[in-house]
């Protein structure tokens, strides 16, 4: 029973080390347009951080994240601000987070339909 035991353990370690998430969503202006071009991007203290540029809809998907709590930036140099929030990504799970963006303004967005899955 202790080696069936060890056995499955090594076996399943591959998969609880590279457990990984999504994260997708849209960035929208006050009047709920979608806003193109902006960079998102998580990170994780100093040790993770990955993104990717909305589209012309506003929509992002940042793939392979692995599993823990992130702080999300979203800005257009110039014109958009950073702004913060943050999300949890699950082993395999996808987050929705939609954020909703102010030109030049320093408060920080809401953030609509924050939700795993």
């Amino acid at each position: 029973m202790k080696k069936f035991t060890l056995l499955l353990c090594i076996m399943m370690f591959p998969i609880v080390l590279f457990a990984e998430g999504r994260i997708l969503g849209r960035v929208t202006n006050q009047n709920d347009l979608p806003v193109s071009d902006i960079t998102v991007r998580v990170k994780q203290g100093q040790s993770f951080w990955k993104g990717c540029k909305t589209n012309s809809a506003g929509f992002f998907v940042i793939d392979e994240v692995p599993a823990g709590k992130y702080d999300v930036a979203a800005y257009k140099k110039g014109d958009i601000r950073a702004w913060y929030g943050s999300v949890e990504v699950m082993d395999g799970g996808v987050v929705r987070f939609n954020i909703e963006v102010k030109s030049l303004n320093t408060t920080k967005p809401s953030v609509a339909n924050q939700e795993n899955q």
